[in-house]
């Protein structure tokens, strides 16, 4: 006789004290293959000294954070593994808003990945109708340095937001010293624009083995489990502890792609699953999901020169010190928009030597660049002054390697 299948079941409880949420947890079944249960390995493994259970850490008191809203971070990382196994997942108790949201998300993530099965529940033990009732304060806004995060806190800046930064997103903690770089750089910046700071440590990323999340369900969609299914409301739900003890009535999170992007590019973080999260008497918003990634840059630029205030970006995906490197495609990208807008790059955080633009043209001239469609918009700006820009060999490289007849493949 056939052994029945062990359910795949997570019990959990949150308790807040001090500045973080303590998590205990149990899973069972056969979808324990998605998580780091006893030891982590792998380049995560280093990067993140070993830690491999999830915990989050606020730069302030948190211990009146009901039980109801402290498990909201392990649990919007938790949600999208556990409609895909068809799990279930038990809980002392839960925010009553937030639950009836789930249903929401889960059918976004649905409507987006039809040739997956969203199945799965919470059981809870209690249902709690959190209410803030109190005046409420500015907004959080998820804030890496970016240029989608610095356009969300220039778009908002009359709104005074509170900028969140996440240590752990992408940056680790074995990046200590550089992730104190930052924090700083982000500080300053908040305080520049009249805003307020505060950061969040977390191992959201840290608890889960991404190398099977990828392979059964990133793969398929020729993604992977961050960028396809986690990051987004990953993210939102770590606000959520922060938003109640502030009393913000709603959390920001920047678009990465736009509306009228050249291509449709499927992504965790999409207005259809952000701005489907609810918790307590918080709303989530996608921002600005109309505008496009060129725009971003030229009114960043726009508002640097009106105000006369350098507006450094991280954007870099190669560096683990903090700073961009200048010649990943990431950077190059943004530092030739910036030129798109006839702005300087070294007012924006790029640190253009004679020795890095020697670099990054000997990179566009060996064809090192793939040449996407993220380029279309860039190249497009600075044809618009061809001439002069054609007296720039790094510019003249770029434009050699994007001919006009295909500058939007």
């Amino acid at each position: 006789m056939t052994e029945p299948a062990t359910a795949n079941e997570i019990r959990l409880t949150a308790r807040a004290s001090d500045r973080s949420i303590a998590y205990d947890y149990r899973i069972d079944g056969p979808w324990r293959e998605a998580f780091h249960i006893d030891r982590i390995t792998g380049w995560f493994a280093e990067a993140g000294n070993g830690i491999h259970t999830f915990f989050a850490e606020y730069e302030q008191e948190i211990a009146d954070v009901p039980p109801s809203v402290a498990v909201i971070p392990f649990v919007c990382n938790l949600m999208p593994i556990a409609w895909l196994y068809d799990a279930t997942v038990h809980v002392d108790e839960i925010d009553a808003r937030f639950l009836e949201s789930l249903a929401h998300v889960r059918q976004a993530y649905a409507d987006m990945y039809p040739g997956f099965a969203f199945r799965g529940r919470v059981a809870a033990g209690k249902i709690v109708d959190n209410r803030l009732n109190r005046p409420q304060a500015p907004p959080l806004v998820l804030f890496s340095g970016g240029v989608d995060a610095v356009f969300t806190m220039l778009g908002n800046r009359a709104l005074r937001p509170t900028l969140l930064t996440v240590w752990g997103a992408d940056m680790f903690f074995k990046h200590a010293a550089a992730w104190e770089k930052v924090k700083e750089q982000n500080r300053q910046l908040a305080a520049a624009w009249d805003c307020d700071f505060t950061t969040i440590a977390s191992s959201f990323r840290l608890f889960l083995n991404y190398a099977v999340l990828n392979e059964k369900f990133g793969k398929p969609v020729k993604d992977n489990w961050w960028h396809g299914f986690q990051h987004g409301v990953g993210l939102l739900g770590l606000a959520a502890p922060l938003a109640w003890v502030r009393r913000a009535d709603h959390v920001i999170i920047s678009s990465s792609y736009s509306s009228h992007d050249p291509f449709v590019t499927l992504c965790a973080s999409d207005p259809s699953i952000d701005s489907a999260l609810r918790f307590f008497d918080a709303t989530c918003r996608h921002y600005d999901y109309t505008v496009t990634r060129q725009r971003k840059v030229a009114f960043i630029c726009r508002e640097a020169e009106a105000f006369k205030r350098e507006v450094p970006l991280r954007v870099c995906w190669e560096t683990a010190t903090g700073r961009n490197c200048g010649v990943c495609d990431k950077c190059m990208r943004t530092l030739f928009a910036i030129h798109g807008e006839g702005a300087d790059p070294q007012q924006f955080g790029f640190t253009m030597t004679a020795a890095k633009l020697e670099e990054i043209t000997a990179k566009l001239k060996s064809g090192g660049v793939k040449p996407t469609a993220f380029w279309s918009d860039i190249v497009g700006k600075l044809r618009e002054r061809e001439a002069e820009w054609r007296r720039v060999p790094h510019v003249a490289a770029l434009l050699d390697l994007f001919p006009a007849r295909n500058a939007a493949a």
